[in-house]
């Protein structure tokens, strides 16, 4: 699994300045300021970032509880023209489900190579099919996914990916992402790869 930000119309610290001026006149940008601002539950000054991050290699059966997330913009991958060798499936730890997903592809492979199209034979892959996708969405809306998905109520494989979000979100957007972490995110602890960043 790959996930990454690919573009951002703004940068927090930058984009802050500019609407604490608005919102509270000449003052400089500060945690204070910005945590009392966000306290008094003004998150509409977070819709004015966005930002688009890259999925690979997501297993199908994440990505439909990703994209329940209506907020967002969504742009996937068709398996329809893929070639069956570039078809890749999720590396279940349980050895029966993992068996099970191989079976289910298997039966595209016979599919394809009975001379099948592959927009027919896509029928038969399991939700542990990998797939790639782009999501976009406003500050807040990221906000409003990691306190769902970023949760240890949420399917492990969904929460990873939303942890890996959120470690991308904290090096570009710490004062935003930092204000909700302690309020939010029911998370046990950071990544590695995260903490090395802060």
């Amino acid at each position: 699994m790959e996930i990454k930000i690919i573009n951002t119309n703004a940068d927090d610290e930058n984009y802050l300045k500019e609407i604490i001026k608005i919102y509270r006149g000449n003052k400089k940008l500060s945690k204070n300021i910005l945590n009392d601002i966000l306290k008094q539950g003004h998150l509409s000054i977070l819709e004015f970032i966005d930002i688009t991050i890259m999925l690979s290699d997501v297993p199908i059966f994440c990505q439909r509880q990703i994209m329940r997330h209506r907020h967002f913009s969504f742009a996937e991958r068709t398996l329809r023209i893929k070639p069956k060798e570039k078809i890749k499936t999720f590396n279940h730890p349980n050895y029966f489900i993992k068996e099970q997903i191989k079976m289910g592809r298997v039966k595209y492979d016979i599919l394809i190579d009975e001379n099948f199209n592959s927009e027919e034979a896509r029928c038969v892959l399991p939700l542990g099919t990998l797939t790639n996708f782009i999501m976009k969405g406003n500050l807040r809306t990221w906000v409003e996914f990691l306190q769902k998905r970023f949760c240890r109520h949420a399917q492990k494989e969904t929460r990873d990916i939303a942890e890996e979000i959120y470690c991308q979100l904290l090096i570009d957007f710490p004062l935003v992402i930092n204000f909700f972490n302690d309020k939010c995110y029911n998370h046990t602890k950071l990544c590695d790869k995260c903490i090395r960043e802060i």
